[in-house]
């Protein structure tokens, strides 16, 4: 996503978060509103960084903003009582993901030590072979 188009994005997410908290705090609006700010909020940051043509004023009054706007997202939400909440879930999700991440680490590892036996177990069958195999000419050589 392009920096405007996610500008453009944030800026309607904010839209909605502030109308869904002003119509009785209708919750599924903020909160599907908040997750669509925070995706074109990254795609923006993402998007600055790699982009040469922006000047630093241009990349700083955007994050400016965009911060703003999220400090009256986090009001609205410690003024309907959802903030503690909405913290606990995120640091839910940041440890579910790290769960994740490790146990893929932990099954690349034990994969590869899967591997490593097999490579030592068959050298050690090979080598046995090679043995056996000397041993034997050696026998038959000597006898005649």
């Amino acid at each position: 996503m392009d920096p405007i188009t996610a500008i453009a994005a944030f800026n309607a997410s904010y839209a909605v978060v502030k109308t869904a908290a002003q119509n009785a705090g209708e919750i599924s609006q903020i909160f599907a509103g908040i997750g669509k700010m925070i995706q074109a909020k990254q795609a923006v940051e993402k998007a600055t960084k790699n982009d040469p043509e922006k000047s630093d004023l241009e990349l700083y009054a955007n994050h400016v903003e965009m911060q703003q706007k999220w400090d009256e997202v986090v009001e609205i939400l410690k003024w309907t009582g959802h903030w503690d909440g909405y913290q606990k879930f995120v640091q839910d999700r940041r440890e579910s993901e790290r769960q994740e991440k490790l146990k893929a680490v932990r099954e690349k590892q034990r994969k590869i030590k899967i591997y490593q036996d097999i490579a030592v177990i068959m050298g050690g069958i090979v080598a046995a072979g090679v043995i056996i195999a000397t041993f034997l000419w050696a026998v038959s050589t000597a006898k005649g």
